[in-house]
């Protein structure tokens, strides 16, 4: 793409969303809206699941008999992706659930959201190149709930190995909140990052969704609303 086509592309994302937040702005956002408008953090995610998995439908015509593998990392974008895999198993789909940490080290909201999947009948296997490949390359789509939009820099090499995988198992792949391994607040990818077919976002577009190179991995763009008050929102 040369600059022409990157300045065109720019100005028509930024007419279509006139609030671009970076990931620290989105954190803010999402801590007011926990603290002092009294949405627990656990709905939030649930919410973010929901819409992940509808927009997942609606491109997929339906969930039933759909198979995923979905790979979870230990903070809240692997929370949201234990709700994406429970909703999926719970819609007839088959679900691949791989965590990139032993699931001891999920906390929080997200480990609330690991036990929920478990009580759903679904296994959470620890997620090696080696032990996912076989369901990466078998299945109709891949779930990426690796990193969110607290990543600065590079992923560590483990995370890169995982993320190689991915992207070279075949199915396309859909991306929670953001692409593993782009920069929330720059677009900046200082190496292996997912290339997803689609995003699904949460409240606001973040600037390295629309900023080059990280708009290049995002594929389809879905914006969503998970219910951020309007103040909070504006706070930002």
């Amino acid at each position: 793409m040369n600059a022409r086509d990157t300045s065109a592309t720019k100005l028509e994302w930024q007419r279509s969303f006139p609030k671009w937040v970076s990931g620290k702005e989105m954190g803010w956002i999402d801590r007011l809206t926990i603290d002092q408008f009294g949405i627990p953090g656990g709905e939030l995610m649930e919410r973010a699941g929901r819409e992940v998995v509808d927009v997942i439908r609606e491109s997929s015509e339906g969930l039933e008999g759909l198979s995923a593998a979905e790979v979870c990392g230990k903070g809240n974008n692997g929370g949201d992706g234990f709700v994406v895999a429970r909703l999926l198993h719970d819609a007839g789909g088959l679900v691949h659930v791989f965590s990139t940490t032993p699931t001891e080290s999920v906390s929080g909201d997200a480990a609330h959201h690991l036990q929920l999947l478990g009580e759903a009948g679904v296994d959470v296997q620890r997620g090696t190149p080696e032990l996912m490949a076989p369901s990466l390359e078998a299945v109709d789509l891949i779930i990426d709930a690796i990193l969110g939009t607290g990543l600065t820099g590079a992923v560590r090499p483990g995370i890169a190995a995982v993320i190689e995988a991915i992207n070279d198992a075949g199915p396309p792949v859909v991306a929670v909140d953001i692409p593993s391994g782009v920069e929330a607040g720059t677009g900046a990818v200082h190496g292996a990052c997912i290339d997803a077919a689609m995003t699904v976002t949460f409240g606001l577009p973040k600037i390295g969704q629309l900023m080059f190179p990280g708009r290049s991995c995002c594929g389809d763009l879905h914006l969503v609303d998970i219910g951020f008050p309007a103040e909070a929102v504006a706070a930002s």
